[in-house]
């Protein structure tokens, strides 16, 4: 006659106190790993980007391009302005020297993101004209690069780094800190 009333289930709140914690927890720890693997990626874009504008340089060199006809082509080059900005620029002859330049690009790190590898800015890692043979300079005249160049790019404690070779290679190294 009379039905027994049913027994309804939940949960605590306990269990869902919980239950949030270990999804607030887990969603700072994949928050953590994202954002540490968001700056690799971002150093390692920037690397690439590096050595793209570095060959885009030397063949300008090797093909002869010509930004202004008129003017006589010496070198082309990405000059690092400072420690997050760079410039692919057209050396040509003015008065006799090679020292007058035309910037035809620039290019940015991505926020945060630094150059390593270079004592003083400007510097410029440059490609002459017909050869395409490399020279660098920090202050004054260019000179042949003697040795492999080392370059980083570095955000958050992640560092990628490129070389640049004497005879003109350019290679991506990855994490790898050393040019063999």
């Amino acid at each position: 006659m009379f039905a027994s009333p049913k027994k309804v289930r939940g949960f605590t709140l306990i269990e869902i106190v919980i239950v949030i914690a270990i999804i607030g927890l887990t969603s700072g720890i994949v928050i953590t790993s994202l954002s540490s693997n968001r700056s690799a990626r971002e150093t390692d874009r920037a690397i690439h980007v590096l050595a793209g504008a570095l060959r885009e340089a030397q063949n300008y060199a090797l093909t002869g391009k010509s930004v202004n006809a008129a003017q006589e082509n010496c070198y082309f080059a990405l000059r690092f302005t400072s420690a997050t900005q760079y410039t692919l620029a057209n050396y040509y002859r003015s008065g006799g020297d090679c020292t007058s330049y035309t910037i035809i690009s620039t290019t940015t790190l991505p926020s945060g993101a630094t150059f390593t590898g270079f004592g003083s800015y400007p510097t410029v890692l440059a490609f002459e004209l017909p050869r395409a043979e490399v020279y660098s300079a920090t202050d004054g005249a260019l000179a042949n690069l003697l040795s492999a160049q080392l370059i980083g790019v570095t955000k958050s404690s992640q560092t990628h780094y490129l070389c640049l070779y004497p005879t003109g290679r350019v290679e991506e190294r990855g994490t790898d800190a050393s040019c063999p």
